[in-house]
């Protein structure tokens, strides 16, 4: 076993600590343990291995600090140590680690006050991610002369207060993620000069930005995939990205005005979320022409009027769309048919709604219930730039008290239309009962699986049999909230 140089046992379920005896692997140059219930410390004596380029102690449940004499690794080019539960300091004599190339040290307990200089110092470190953690990241103004060249950075929750000035210089960043920081006022316009040709996500999400200074009609970044600028205080007009955009986040700001002409440029896009703004006027009827590749499309809570775009009658990829607390009326095009999640206003939809669009809305539909999931949508861009996951909450009113759930089971996912007047659309279910009485909740999963015994779905006549939807289901109001959240893995040598 000493001469052995490749050793890979990530995503088993190895339990209890690491043996030190690993550390008699003198020729060992990939060890991978990641993604196992690993526990205890890392052993110090890993700084024995000294030919190993690719080590992955991520995604287990390691604790204590990181050992200062990992500082002996000078052959080491990527080090995995996120998704555990280190803390403490991140040791200094890290920066004698010259051959670094990928460095991972997300989603620990770090904490304390860190100079980003000491980084800039690993001319070979192009993938850097410190996030959540708790520290507090410091960098100086004048870090614009740095040879130094990123292409992944991941410095969200890191304590940032302003841009890092040494972003100036980078000019081949894909991945650049600041959210969850403390960013305030305006971004600034040098900003829109940074890796200009290269970058294709950016997050700025969860900050306190109020806009751009001196915005572009469209924003610069000629490959950009994804774009989240949401819950900020943007506030005047939308943001346009380039074309290439195919995820654009921007809900839970100020934003008043969006260009339909350059909006409508935006063609390629998977999933649009505008929601919780102050937009106003028609829904552009460019939003039909991008039926083929949108798949979600968030509008909740802003001011628009007027009928849903028929032109989505061409075709339409959508899985899920959020149209409610707007002004909109008319009819639903029924290109809405395969939609899994469907939410719209409580108020100003007429006449009937036709019997066979249920009979296409296959995704509502309750199937294995013996394997119940929390309600949420998988998206995965096409390109396969980004996944994640668009996770739903519920809003339930019950006479008068609005009561808000996180995660709601998939057992109810299904169309949510608000009451309105006796002429609206209305299709309510008593969920406010279930989901406050766990022991109702259960009783209920229980009629469901004995209905479902060799079916595949529920039909119309079993209903009689299930108590719980007899109800009276007159005092009953549910809207739904859904927020993508990244599901980003990091890939492994």
């Amino acid at each position: 076993m000493t001469q052995l140089t490749f050793l890979k046992l990530e995503e088993n379920n190895l339990e209890g600590t690491i043996p030190s005896s690993f550390s008699e692997l003198k020729s060992i140059e990939l060890l991978d343990l990641g993604s196992n219930n690993l526990e205890g410390t890392i052993p110090s004596s890993f700084s024995k291995l000294r030919s190993i380029e690719v080590l992955y102690l991520d995604e287990n449940n390691l604790e204590g600090t990181i050992p200062s004499s990992f500082s002996e690794l000078k052959s080491v080019e990527l080090l995995g140590l996120g998704g555990n539960n280190l803390e403490g300091t991140i040791p200094s004599s890290f920066s004698e680690l010259k051959s670094i190339e990928h460095l991972y040290l997300n989603e620990n307990n770090l904490s304390g006050m860190l100079d980003f200089d000491m980084f800039l110092n690993f001319k070979n470190l192009t993938s850097l991610d410190l996030s959540s953690n708790n520290l507090t990241l410091l960098t100086k103004a004048n870090s614009n002369d740095t040879l130094q060249q990123f292409e992944t950075l991941d410095l969200s929750s890191c304590n940032l207060r302003k841009f890092p000035d040494f972003l100036r210089n980078q000019n081949k960043l894909s991945f650049l993620h600041l959210s969850h920081n403390n960013l305030q006022g305006l971004i600034p316009k040098w900003f829109y000069n940074a890796s200009i040709e290269s970058l294709e996500f950016i997050n700025l999400s969860e900050n306190f930005l109020v806009g751009f200074e001196q915005s572009p009609i469209v924003l610069p970044w000629s490959k950009l995939s994804s774009l989240d600028l949401g819950n900020n205080s943007l506030q005047g007009s939308l943001p346009i990205p380039p074309p290439s955009t195919t995820i654009y986040r921007v809900q839970r700001n100020f934003i008043r005005e969006m260009s339909s002409l350059l909006i409508c440029n935006l063609s390629s896009l998977e999933l649009l979320d505008l929601s919780y703004n102050n937009l106003s006027g028609m829904l552009p009827p460019c939003l039909g022409n991008f039926s083929s590749p949108l798949l979600v499309l968030q509008l909740r809570s802003n001011d628009f009027h007027g009928t849903i775009p028929k032109t989505w009658s061409k075709g339409s990829g959508l899985k899920m769309i959020d149209l409610s607390e707007n002004q909109l009326q008319g009819q639903l095009p029924r290109s809405m048919a395969n939609c899994m999640m469907l939410e719209l206003p409580s108020c100003c939809f007429s006449g009937n709604l036709p019997t066979e669009y249920f009979l296409y809305w296959n995704a509502m539909k309750v199937v294995g219930a013996n394997q119940l999931i929390y309600m949420e949508l998988d998206i995965t861009s096409r390109d396969g730039s980004f996944n994640g996951t668009v996770l739903c909450t519920v809003t339930v009113t019950n006479k008068g008290l609005n009561l808000e759930y996180d995660k709601i089971q998939d057992l109810f996912t299904d169309i949510y239309i608000g009451a309105g007047e006796s002429s609206a659309t209305t299709l309510e279910w008593p969920m406010s009962e279930l989901i406050r009485n766990p022991r109702i909740m259960e009783k209920a999963q229980a009629e469901v699986r004995q209905v479902l015994i060799g079916k595949r779905k529920l039909e119309g006549k079993d209903m009689q049999q299930l108590d719980f939807a007899k109800y009276d289901q007159r005092n009953f109001k549910i809207t739904s909230s859904c927020s993508l959240t990244n599901k980003r893995i990091q890939g492994k040598m």
